[in-house]
This record gives structure tokens, C-alpha cells and sequence, in this order.
């Protein structure tokens, strides 16, 4: 008999349903009937993809073996409004690496994102809620650099990277680059042009 009774939102859901049988719900549901059954599938898809170049195909992280440089920029709403400026200004003129803020989570205020919405050259870098980074490389404190090989950022995940090399401090991102350039001649070349774009 428990079974019988009506659970929170079942009025809710048949109410739903009954706004469906109004005859302009009736009338959609024929129109889209009728489409379904004389659609041409072939010419749908080539108008579609008449206009649109070519995607390259996605490779699948491992099965190729192609992985892709990422530099994780680790931070929280402890870290100096300037310091976060400063490296996203930087992060804007990256090239060969793949960039993202790394927050390891929302508090209860989301004090945190109000303010990174009001960091200058917020908007053209992505800041990701990712704790699993944190984890991975057992981030002690921040603000942290975290250099990673990693799938492409259509595939990324985060427990797929080889993650290399984490850098603790107050550092700009230049300056986080060279020494991680000490010690991997791999990002040389990115800390070059970063440090010739300034």
C-alpha cells in the first residue's frame, strides 16, 4: 500500500502533462512526427556540414600518445588581487602551453568567485573548480605553478596528466617559467617568447 501514495513532485509532473494535451502541444508533437518520418537524413547532414570546415579528428588520450603542455596556475581568495592580475596578464600572452587558474573549491559565500570576477583579465582565462589537481600533486600551499603533460583540452582530465613539476611563492609567471625552465629544457622556448613579449 506504501507504493500507492503520491511522492513530493507527482502533482508537479502531472500537471506537466497535462499542459501537453493543450492543441498547440498536440500540434507540435504531429509536426514533429511528420518530420521524423520524411526526414532525409544524408541531406540534413550535408546541409549542415556545407558550410563548416573539416574537424580534425579527436585523438583519444593514450591511444596516440600525444599529450600536450599545460601549466596550472594554482590560487584561492587568500592570494593577493595583484598577484592573480599579474599572472593572468602574463597567461594572456602564453603560446605552446595551455594555461589555467585552479581554484581547489567554492566556499559556502562564494566569496571566492566574486573575487575573481572582479580580477582584471579574468575574462580571457579559464579558471577551472578543480580539486583533484591539488590532490594529484599535494598542494601544501598557494599561490602554486604545476607544469603537467596532459591530453588535449577537448579530452583533458585531470587524473589523466603526467603531472612534472610543482613551484611554490609569490611569483610572476615569468619568473615561475625560468625556473622550471632550470630544470625542464622542454619549456625554454615558452618562457623565451613569454619573456620577450614583455
Amino acid at each position: 500500500m506504501e507504493n500507492l501514495k503520491p511522492r513530493p513532485g507527482d502533482l508537479e509532473r502531472v500537471k506537466k502533462f497535462e499542459a501537453l494535451k493543450t492543441q498547440e502541444g498536440i500540434g507540435k508533437a504531429k509536426q514533429y512526427e511528420s518530420l521524423k518520418e520524411g526526414a532525409d537524413l544524408n541531406r540534413v547532414q550535408s546541409l549542415i556540414s556545407k558550410d563548416k570546415e573539416p574537424t580534425p579528428p579527436i585523438h583519444i588520450a593514450g591511444t596516440q600518445g600525444e599529450r600536450q603542455k599545460y601549466l596550472f596556475f594554482l590560487f584561492s581568495k587568500s592570494v593577493p588581487d595583484s598577484a592573480i592580475e599579474s599572472v593572468f596578464a602574463q597567461a594572456q600572452k602564453l603560446k605552446g602551453i595551455n594555461f589555467y587558474g585552479v581554484l581547489r573549491g567554492v566556499d559556502r559565500n562564494r566569496e571566492v568567485l566574486t573575487k575573481i570576477q572582479g580580477i582584471k583579465n579574468f575574462g580571457e582565462i579559464t579558471v577551472k573548480v578543480n580539486p583533484l589537481i591539488f590532490r594529484h600533486v599535494n598542494a601544501e600551499a598557494v599561490p602554486a605553478f604545476v607544469y603537467a603533460q596532459c591530453a588535449a583540452p577537448q579530452m583533458f582530465r585531470s587524473g589523466d596528466c603526467e603531472y612534472r613539476m610543482i613551484l611554490y611563492g609569490d611569483l610572476s609567471l615569468i619568473g615561475a617559467l625560468e625556473k622550471m625552465a632550470d630544470e625542464d629544457k622542454a619549456l625554454e622556448s615558452i618562457y623565451q617568447e613569454l619573456k620577450d613579449a614583455f
